[in-house]
């Protein structure tokens, strides 16, 4: 093998051109044509006795392809090895035909992953938010959880708050096959209404309205974006309201399976599962902030180029595109794509923080965070035990608190701010804003 490394106008981007000579290539193909020729049925020939120089000539030029399709990753990875390479993603390819008995010769445009200097993320500015729970978020809470929990009957009306309302929506320019399944929802139980809520308020059963609102907010209420926003069609299925006064008390605690302490258990139970929403929506929120600071001081220094090839992977099934040279221009200007690429920004830094700094949680530290979690469990320790005992459990906490320690250790250096906002106001905007 030959290999031949070039250095591209894009710091972290090197062609491969790699070459694989013929006798590495020509026997194994010969080999498989006879075994294929074991089997092989021709007229004119008894089964097994087609001669080789037939089946070369006849099957050669297929299995020949099939050998190289498979051995073709074999190579490159070889090819990395021996040059101590070890690539973000591909950028394009150029594959030359092979010609039996010819050298097998083709080319890779990789990104390498970048170094991270500790000047990227030391000395951030962030302004960090703070909040609490108070008797309000948890009386409002245990509205909502009665409200939830209510018998509802038919309402003749027009719609207001307090209603549970079945609809199904559909894009405006789709066709009535388009209706997507039948959801529902409680009104007024936002601190502000959504845009779904807003289109409902007035109408009534078997009404149709006109709805500009990101699909998402049907789902996960307070996830709304502007640059998401699209016209759907809402179909009012059914209005119903509450059969009778809703009200917090010992019925609704026993309603839900509170044998002792009644309304005052709920309570603290309603409390410790907000408190424990509270320092989720904190972590998720400061991270967002950190990511949008490194974004920042990056798009001004330059200093870290992102594989654009990561940003694809991390796009997922999404896209229809798996090289760099295949995605259109407008792709790298669009809005998700400048999330994807601070999301691996931070991938980026986070590695090498955790390397930097040998950031390992323990079992012990795995046990604690999942305590500042579990308050709200019958058991805590019985919850704690079976997510620690699923593999995939135990990957995913180790995740996370690898995270939260490489946020600690960035606002170790960074110059902090804070920003005092009521918890209603944090669940009700995206994280970061």
């Amino acid at each position: 093998m030959q290999v031949s490394i070039e250095q591209r106008d894009i710091a972290i981007e090197r062609k491969v051109n790699i070459s694989i000579p013929a006798d590495r290539i020509e026997p194994e193909v010969d080999r498989r044509v006879r075994e294929y020729g074991k089997d092989c049925r021709l007229p004119g020939f008894r089964p097994g006795k087609v001669p080789f120089g037939i089946l070369r000539k006849r099957f050669g030029p297929a299995i020949t392809d099939k050998y190289l399709n498979e051995t073709f990753p074999e190579y490159m990875q070889e090819a990395f090895d021996a040059n101590g390479m070890e690539p973000a993603g591909f950028v394009s390819m150029d594959v030359i035909p092979y010609e039996s008995g010819k050298d097998f010769e083709f080319s890779v445009t990789v990104e390498l992953f970048p170094d991270i200097p500790n000047e990227v993320y030391e000395g951030l500015t962030v302004v960090l938010r703070e909040s609490e729970i108070t008797d309000q978020d948890v009386q409002r809470t245990l509205h909502r959880i009665a409200l939830q929990n209510a018998e509802f009957v038919e309402h003749d009306g027009e719609i207001g708050p307090g209603l549970r309302v079945t609809f199904r929506h559909r894009f405006v320019e789709d066709t009535d096959e388009g209706f997507a399944s039948e959801r529902t929802v409680i009104t007024g139980m936002q601190e502000a209404a959504t845009d779904l809520e807003k289109a409902l308020q007035g109408a009534r059963q078997g009404d149709r309205v006109e709805v500009e609102m990101d699909e998402a907010e049907i789902f996960y209420p307070g996830t709304s974006r502007e640059d998401r926003k699209e016209k759907f069609l809402v179909q009012i299925e059914r209005v119903e309201r509450p059969a009778q006064e809703v009200e917090v008390n010992d019925a609704l605690a026993e309603k839900l399976n509170i044998k002792e302490g009644g309304l005052s258990q709920l309570e603290e139970d309603v409390r410790k599962q907000l408190e424990g929403e509270l320092t989720s929506r904190i972590e998720s929120d400061n991270r967002i902030r950190i990511m949008n600071a490194l974004m920042e001081r990056n798009g001004e220094s330059g200093q870290v180029t992102v594989p654009r090839s990561l940003i694809l992977k991390s796009a997922g099934t999404s896209i229809p595109w798996q090289m760099v040279d295949q995605v259109p221009e407008e792709f790298w200007d669009h809005e998700m794509t400048r999330e994807l690429e601070r999301a691996v920004l931070f991938q980026l830094v986070s590695h090498h923080i955790v390397k930097e700094h040998g950031l390992e949680p323990d079992d012990d530290q795995m046990r604690e965070h999942l305590r500042s979690v579990a308050g709200s469990y019958e058991d805590p320790e019985e919850y704690i035990n079976n997510v620690l005992a699923n593999q995939r459990g135990h990957d995913q906490v180790r995740q996370n608190l690898t995270e939260k320690m490489v946020v600690d250790k960035i606002l170790e250096t960074a110059g902090t701010t804070t920003e005092s906002v009521s918890f209603q106001e944090l669940v009700s905007a995206l994280p970061g804003q």
